[in-house]
């Protein structure tokens, strides 16, 4: 899926299609966001639609990449990406150097720009599951036994009163819960 997207957005940059490439190489940065090449095209793409600011963020993002991957931290991933690339990849010190005077001449400053992140989306779905099993829980455990005790207390049986402390049933005789020892209208 990586390499139809990439691919495909490289043809659509040939045949003038920006828009299109653009949306591929997206695709293709989600499903492999290690790569550096993506933010690289995708930082040109913005560039030559006159989006110099998100531009400047997919090279901050194409540099830190290449800094990481030049410094080994890619181990599992590094043969595939010198697979993929058919030239020697540049280092890490001329791609910033090139970068940088490319970005002053649109007055962009590239220590002052914040690179683009992208949450895979196994993490966003992990986010969305711990939420909602949160939100279950606290609904399950908290929110429906108060709602409960509080119908029970506000309606109880003929003849008793719940107690307000522990939700006990006592007998409208009694003076104080049989179980906690609270009067009537404790809270």
């Amino acid at each position: 899926s990586f390499f139809k997207n990439f691919s495909d957005g490289i043809y659509d940059i040939s045949d003038g299609d920006l828009e299109k490439a653009k949306t591929r190489i997206l695709k293709a940065r989600a499903i492999w966001p290690e790569y550096f090449g993506t933010d690289f095209l995708l930082a040109r793409l913005y560039e030559d639609t006159e989006d110099y600011k998100l531009s400047a963020r997919f090279y901050k993002s194409y540099l830190n990449k290449l800094k990481a991957y030049s410094q080994g931290e890619y181990r599992v991933s590094a043969q595939l990406t010198r697979s993929l690339t058919p030239y020697s990849v540049e280092s890490y010190e001329d791609a910033y150097l090139l970068v940088r005077e490319r970005l002053q001449n649109y007055g962009i400053d590239i220590n002052k720009v914040r690179p683009v992140y992208t949450v895979p989306p196994f993490v966003i779905f992990l986010i969305i599951f711990i939420l909602s099993g949160t939100v279950y829980v606290t609904v399950a455990y908290k929110v429906r036994p108060y709602i409960k005790l509080q119908r029970r207390i506000n309606n109880p049986p003929e003849g008793f009163w719940v107690c307000k402390k522990c939700g006990t049933d006592n007998t409208i005789l009694q003076k104080e819960c049989e179980k906690c020892g609270a009067p009537p209208d404790s809270k």
